[in-house]
C-alpha cells in the first residue's frame, strides 16, 4: 500500500515549557502540519508514505522541512516548489484551566497562493493507493480550497481510496466562505471520513448533542450509531466514518475513544485516560493515521479503531506535532501495557 498525503507544512514556534509567548526570549522551532503528521506516523509504522505540498523556492526553512520529513522515512520527491513564503504558527502550551492558544501566520504562503493547475496530479498519483487530505487546506484560501477539491476528484477518477479528516480550524476561515459551504463538497468525494463529533455538527450541519462529552457514565452507543447512519444517508459515497471523541477534564487530562462505522457494523475503541498531557497538538492526526493504518493492516475494524486511539493517546506524551512512536509502542498500549483502559 502506497499512501500520499497532501497539505501545508509549517514552521511551529512554541513558547518553552508552559510560558506565554515572549515571556522569555526563546521559542522552540519544529515543523508541523496535519497531513505531514499523518505521513510521519505511517512511515514510523513501516508504511510507504509520500507527502506532497507546495514549498517556496530557494527557502532555507522549506529545505530544512523537507530534510526533516526524509529523516522519518517520508518520501518527498513529489513536493512542488513555487512562489510565496513558508507558513508559520505560534503556540502557547496550556495547563490546568488555561487552554492551548494557537496563532497562525499563513497569508501569502506558497500553499495559500496555490490553486488548480499548480500540481500535475497525473504524475503525482502514479502508483498511489491511498490519498489523504484535510479540511485545513480548504480553510486557508479560496484557491487552495479549489486545489484540494481538484486533487480529491482526480484521485477518485483514478480509483484511489480517498480519506479526509475535517480538522475544523475556526480561526482560518477568513476568505469569505464558511466551512458549511465548502466541506460538504469535499465529503461527497471521499471514501473515508474522519471527524470529531463537533466537526460533523459544525461543518456538515448534521446536529449532534456532544453525547460523549456530556455522558460521563455510560457510552450512548445507539445514539452514535444513529448519528453515523445519518451521515451515510447524506453522503452515500462513504465506506467508513471514523470519529474521535474526548472528555476534557483540564488542559492536562482527558479521556479519549474513537469509533468506526462501515454502514453495517459499529465499532467503539477502548477508552484511554491521560493525565499530565505534554502536548495536545497532533493527537487527532495521530488517531487518524492510526485508524488508516489499522484499516489496511488488521483483519478486523475493532483492532483498527483500538490502534488509532492508542496512537492518539501516546501522542499526548510527546512534544511537537509528530508522533514519534513505533507500531510496537502502540500495540503495547492496545494490549494494556499502560494506561487505564475500558471498552
Amino acid at each position: 500500500m502506497k499512501y500520499l498525503m497532501f497539505g501545508e507544512m509549517m514552521l511551529r514556534l512554541r513558547a518553552p515549557r508552559f510560558e506565554r509567548l515572549f515571556q522569555s526570549y526563546e521559542l522552540e522551532a519544529t515543523f508541523a502540519g496535519s497531513e505531514a503528521n499523518v505521513a510521519v506516523s505511517l512511515a514510523n509504522y513501516g508504511e510507504e508514505a509520500y507527502f506532497v505540498t507546495i514549498f517556496p523556492e530557494n527557502n532555507v526553512v522549506a529545505e530544512s522541512a523537507e530534510r526533516e520529513l526524509r529523516k522519518f522515512g517520508v518520501k518527498t520527491d513529489k513536493i512542488v516548489y513555487s512562489d510565496g513564503r513558508f507558513g508559520v504558527y505560534y503556540i502557547e502550551q496550556g495547563s490546568n484551566l488555561l487552554p492551548n492558544k494557537t496563532y497562525y501566520d499563513r497569508d501569502f504562503s506558497s500553499m495559500c497562493m496555490a490553486g488548480p493547475g499548480h500540481i500535475d496530479w497525473d504524475d503525482v498519483f502514479k502508483d498511489i493507493d491511498w490519498f489523504h487530505v484535510s479540511g485545513i487546506t480548504s480553510a486557508i484560501s479560496q484557491s487552495a480550497s479549489d486545489l484540494n477539491l481538484e486533487a480529491i476528484k482526480i484521485a477518485r477518477e483514478k480509483g484511489i481510496i480517498v480519506s479526509c479528516d475535517i480538522n475544523y480550524r475556526g480561526n482560518l476561515w477568513n476568505y469569505g466562505k464558511s466551512a458549511t459551504e465548502v466541506i460538504p463538497e469535499l465529503v461527497k468525494n471521499v471514501d473515508v471520513l474522519i471527524a470529531s463529533e463537533g466537526e460533523i455538527d459544525k461543518c456538515l450541519s448534521i446536529n449532534s448533542e456532544y453525547l460523549f462529552e456530556k455522558n460521563m457514565q455510560e457510552f450512548p452507543r445507539e445514539n452514535y450509531i444513529e448519528l453515523n447512519k445519518r451521515c451515510m444517508e447524506e453522503y452515500p459515497n462513504l465506506k467508513y466514518i471514523a470519529m474521535f471523541l474526548q472528555k476534557n477534564y483540564s488542559a492536562d487530562s482527558n479521556l479519549l475513544c474513537s469509533t468506526i462505522f462501515d454502514g453495517d457494523s459499529f465499532y467503539k475503541s477502548i477508552e484511554l485516560k491521560s493525565e499530565n498531557i505534554i502536548d495536545r497538538v497532533g493527537v487527532g492526526d495521530a488517531i487518524a493515521s492510526g485508524i488508516i493504518y489499522g484499516i489496511n493492516n488488521y483483519e478486523n475494524l475493532q483492532d483498527a479503531v483500538d490502534f488509532g486511539i492508542a496512537a492518539g493517546t501516546l501522542k499526548g506524551s510527546i512534544v511537537g506535532d509528530f508522533n514519534r512512536v513505533s507500531k510496537v509502542d502502540v500495540e503495547n498500549v492496545m494490549k494494556g501495557a499502560s494506561l487505564e483502559q475500558k471498552r
